[in-house]
């Protein structure tokens, strides 16, 4: 009752969703959708937009946060379609919207984003300003690696059961049979060769693990190559791998490093499925048989001994410093800062629009 005297004193005979929402400081379940979305999407601009209406209506910063791990929970029980036989306490329009969402991410995609909200939430509610802790910690999520789809990932993997005909060596002074008749299946019950000296084609199964299974190109001793092999495999532990290096490597050990602005990824690569697949990738690209371990190293470290995405980023800083450098010194833009008398702030690719 004393809620809804104040929420009349402030809207006196009017009231509106938006209206109680804005008086007692809950968050918009549309803004918390729209979040999800553009988590999905990798859209920086439009979280930044997000990011301004949030902050600039006044909502608690630690109870937004407390919501979305409530939607990205919302977002996993869907995703496991738990959601029909134990219904959500939510709108049914915001089941619809997170059944539409959740195409954009695997199970360990919402794990992961769960994961890290859950570990930032006291550090932005411990924070002296919590507005900022909560940026810095939205766009952790936006930068934090994207998983690739469950449905890309199944489209991607080869079949469980790969079926590998056993040739039959050609009598002699008979002609070896071509690819075409070496590839070709067996059917499931022999036929009958009377009258032919050749034995029946034969048939091995073997059960070839999806993520383990061999790449089709040749894998280089490179972390690059071998992470980029993973990747292809499995893509969950390769995009937790394209932020680590090579630390220390002994005939029967190699230790992983992780930079240190990078740990909230540390949890999950020490998992023991995690690190148990990529001791058998190791086996299986580099014919290596070693124990793995992941650790922190520091920012030293990191810089002398650089993941894979941090020399992607490397190489894409250096290609912007180079255009930018192109471009403040054409005589054109030379000409054009004296006459305005102006200096060049930005510099960027509009995307779509022809040169």
């Amino acid at each position: 009752l004393t809620l809804l005297d104040q929420i009349i004193s402030f809207n006196k005979d009017h009231i509106t969703q938006d209206s109680v929402m804005s008086v007692l400081g809950l968050t918009d379940r549309a803004l918390l959708i729209e979040t999800l979305r553009t988590l999905g999407s990798q859209d920086k601009n439009r979280m930044r937009e997000l990011l301004n209406k949030l902050l600039s209506t006044g909502y608690d910063p630690v109870l937004f946060l407390q919501d979305l791990l409530e939607t990205f929970r919302n977002a996993l029980m869907v995703k496991l379609g738990t959601h029909k036989k134990f219904p959500l306490e939510i709108p049914e329009s915001e089941v619809t919207d997170l059944e539409s969402l959740i195409t954009h991410f695997s199970e360990e995609d919402i794990h992961l984003l769960f994961d890290v909200t859950l570990s930032g939430v006291q550090r932005v509610s411990m924070s002296s300003d919590p507005g900022v802790a909560l940026e810095m910690l939205i766009f952790k999520l936006l930068s934090a690696p994207r998983l690739i789809r469950s449905e890309q990932l199944s489209e991607n993997r080869p079949q469980t059961t790969t079926a590998t005909p056993v040739r039959p060596q050609p009598a002699q002074g008979q002609k070896a049979s071509g690819p075409s008749q070496g590839n070709r299946q067996a059917s499931s019950k022999p036929q009958s060769h009377a009258g032919t000296s050749a034995p029946p084609q034969t048939e091995k199964v073997t059960n070839t693990p999806p993520e383990t299974a061999a790449p089709a190109k040749p894998v280089g001793k490179s972390w690059e190559s071998f992470v980029e092999a993973v990747k292809s495999a499995n893509g969950f532990l390769g995009a937790l791998l394209e932020h680590t290096c090579i630390y220390q490597e002994t005939d029967k050990e190699m230790t992983i490093g992780l930079p240190q602005k990078m740990n909230f990824l540390l949890d999950k690569l020490q998992e023991p499925k995690n690190l148990a697949r990529t001791e058998e990738f190791l086996k299986s690209f580099w014919k290596m048989e070693k124990k793995v371990s992941v650790t922190i190293i520091s920012q030293e470290d990191s810089q002398s001994k650089l993941s894979p995405k941090a020399k992607e980023q490397k190489i894409a800083n250096e290609k912007a410093e180079s255009e930018r450098s192109a471009i403040e010194s054409h005589p054109l833009v030379m000409a054009t800062e004296k006459i305005f008398n102006g200096k060049i702030t930005n510099v960027k690719e509009l995307e779509g629009k022809n040169p």
